[in-house]
């Protein structure tokens, strides 16, 4: 059953429910959104484009949900497992879908 990004909850895995690439999934991130901002704050001069993408994103808008997106899978080259995460804020109205395991590997 699909839901919407705003209603998500803590602990759970969650799919795109259109257009998902094999092995993707999103979390619901574990930290404060307030203490996330600040600490990008912080660091405003230092800050990589992805990082103050993110910042502008969290200042612009304050309802939108913030997960971590994960990418899991294995190299085709050398066999290895590999898994990459990045914080985005999610529209409130995009559709996920729980599911039960993570996928990827």
């Amino acid at each position: 059953m699909a839901i919407d990004a705003r209603d998500a909850e803590a602990g759970k895995v969650y799919r795109v429910t259109r257009g998902a690439m094999d092995g993707t999934y999103y979390t619901l991130h574990k930290g404060c959104r307030k203490k996330l901002t600040q600490r990008l704050q912080k660091r405003r001069n230092a800050l990589n484009g992805q990082q103050m993408g993110l910042l502008v994103s969290l200042l612009r808008k304050p309802d939108w949900p913030v997960f971590t997106w994960h990418h899991r899978g294995t190299d085709p080259f050398t066999g290895e497992k590999f898994e990459v995460t990045n914080t985005q804020v999610l529209p409130p109205d995009l559709r996920l879908r729980e599911v039960k395991s993570k996928p990827g590997y």
